[in-house]
């Protein structure tokens, strides 16, 4: 399992299996960092513990087979509404103010995801 798969289970969980159950984060076409592979939107749940879990809604689509329509979400957000609210949170996941911080943040959340393996027999 991927560290994205990994990433994903945890925000289906989340969600209670339910993507529509997340705030859909719209980078926009304003966003400076548009370069970046991975821009084109995120989703946002909260696990159990109160952090923020962030989703790559390209990598979601691509795993469910099928298209993550932001309106199907509970609410959107622009990505600079996001920043503000998750101002804190950004600063410890941002290494660097010149790079996209909620791909900054997703890619700290992915590199993060702890996989469990247990041994049979």
């Amino acid at each position: 399992m991927s560290n994205t798969s990994c990433n994903i289970c945890d925000f289906l969980i989340a969600t209670k299996g339910n993507w529509r159950n997340s705030i859909y984060i719209n980078c926009g076409n304003n966003c400076k960092h548009t370069q970046e592979v991975q821009c084109g939107g995120f989703l946002l749940a909260i696990n159990a513990e109160g952090s923020p879990i962030l989703v790559s809604a390209s990598d979601l689509s691509e795993i469910i087979g099928m298209t993550v329509d932001k309106a199907e979400c509970t609410v959107t957000i622009d990505r600079k509404s996001f920043e503000s609210v998750f101002s804190s949170w950004i600063d410890w996941q941002a290494d660097s103010t010149n790079d996209c911080t909620v791909i900054q943040a997703f890619n700290r959340s992915v590199s993060h995801c702890k996989i469990v393996q247990t041994n049979g027999g």
